[in-house]
């Protein structure tokens, strides 16, 4: 039976983007940003338009709608990358949990 919850923890820097992959199947991830410096997140590394901040001590989370059905897709497969992250100046750390 495949887990139903699972926490990473990503070590950040300024310089390259950390990829977040999913270790399960899941419609939910929340990430926090547990280190001293704002984190940036994007899905599109090569796109600053699409570069979002997430300060010291806040959270951001990304689900899937369920429809009323529970035959449906999850959005995130193992092995996805969901979501880029770097931190905005120095080193920063970021707990994503996945359900």
């Amino acid at each position: 039976m495949e887990q139903a919850y699972a926490k990473r923890r990503y070590v950040l820097d300024a310089g390259a983007w950390t990829p977040v992959v999913c270790p399960i199947t899941a419609d939910y991830l929340n990430i926090r940003n547990t280190g001293a410096n704002s984190i940036q997140m994007t899905t599109d590394t090569n796109n600053p338009d699409s570069f979002d901040d997430l300060v010291a001590g806040e959270q951001d989370g990304i689900n899937q709608h369920r429809p009323l059905s529970f035959n449906y897709k999850q959005r995130f497969a193992p092995g996805d990358v969901v979501i880029y992250l770097r931190s905005a100046l120095g080193a920063g750390e970021a707990r994503v949990t996945f359900c």
